[in-house]
């Protein structure tokens, strides 16, 4: 305010040390933009890749835990899922990043289209080793994949009779994308894997927190 400038963009954080950050601008289609906005009642709520892989990389390396490069590669060298996004641009209706948590992703897609959603937590895909490091580290399940943040995975929804040439598409880069819930009405949901359903969190990352 005092150079009468403003900020543009999200990565408004603070850190002891010094953090040079490059900002890159383009030019898309309109037909082709992915919004936050669009969900309608009846979508079906996906994701792309494997979630929770990255707050696990980063437990245990805070934790000194060895024998998980795999993870650790997710925390410390994500990957911008860019050719996920062009063909996500031909089916979905609304689309995000979660790498500030799936939990806080799903209110925001959520909000800004003005409906509700419900989540299955047992369709969330994870990492078939994500259950060691939580028995290791003692950090839930729910909390690495749902609130922990840090994958740079896309959300998104779709119509149900779409779902099917998304899947198709991203098989062919070998980029798997899974349903895990469904747009509603109204209200936030979370279902467990005993079927009991209680509000989902609005938690998850948030800068200068």
């Amino acid at each position: 305010a005092k150079h009468g400038t403003s900020i543009v963009g999200g990565d408004t954080q603070k850190a002891e040390e010094i953090a040079i950050t490059g900002t890159a601008f383009g030019r898309v289609k309109e037909e082709n933009l992915l919004l936050r906005s669009g969900a309608g009642v009846g979508d079906l709520i996906c994701t792309t890749g494997e979630i929770g892989s990255a707050a696990a990389g980063f437990y245990c390396l805070t934790n000194k835990i060895d024998g998980y490069h795999g993870f650790i590669k997710r925390a410390l060298e994500p990957r911008a899922r860019l050719r996920e996004g062009k063909i996500l641009s031909k089916f979905a209706s609304s689309c995000m990043d979660i790498s500030d948590g799936l939990a806080l992703s799903v209110h925001e897609i959520a909000t800004q289209s003005g409906v509700g959603a419900r989540i299955f937590e047992e369709k969330i895909p994870i990492n078939h080793r994500l259950n060691e490091v939580a028995r290791l580290t003692g950090v839930s399940l729910r909390e690495m994949t749902l609130y922990k943040g840090g994958d740079f995975e896309l959300l998104f929804t779709v119509a149900p009779d779409r779902f099917e040439s998304v899947q198709t598409d991203m098989e062919k880069i070998g980029s798997p994308a899974a349903a895990i819930g469904e747009i509603t009405e109204k209200n936030i949901r979370l279902v467990d894997e005993k079927g009991c359903e209680t509000e989902l969190a609005m938690r998850g990352w948030q800068a200068f927190s």
